[in-house]
């Protein structure tokens, strides 16, 4: 067999095999996107769940109202979002957003969009 050849059929054993890694890759960002949601989820509902407005009463706030999943600004403009959860008693506002990682990165873009 030429030198040619061998070359080419390398080749295309590799690009078979690059092929084959990135729909692995793609299979697993899909996985681990579903799961980040799943934990996401479910975090946001133990929060909920977890009498988070009583605790800010005990705290001492006198918490009137409260919304989950409170949607603020226009949507499709940088200014419009969601907060978990927000509380208020006339004077005083409280947003709280779930997280199950936090960076600070996260913190700043909080305070930015509030």
């Amino acid at each position: 067999m030429s030198l040619f050849l061998e070359t080419r059929k390398r080749i295309e054993a590799t690009a078979e095999q690059i092929e084959a890694t990135n729909k692995a890759v793609e299979a697993t960002n899909i996985a681990v996107g579903s799961l980040t949601r799943k934990v996401g989820d479910m975090v946001e509902k133990l929060v909920g769940e977890g009498n988070l407005v009583d605790q800010f009463r005990e705290l001492g706030h006198k918490v009137k109202t409260h919304s989950r999943h409170k949607k603020f600004g226009e949507k499709g403009t940088a200014e419009n979002g969601e907060i978990d959860l927000f509380m208020e008693d006339g004077d005083v506002a409280i947003l709280v957003e779930v997280k199950t990682t936090l960076k600070m990165d996260d913190v700043i873009e909080h305070i930015e969009r509030i």
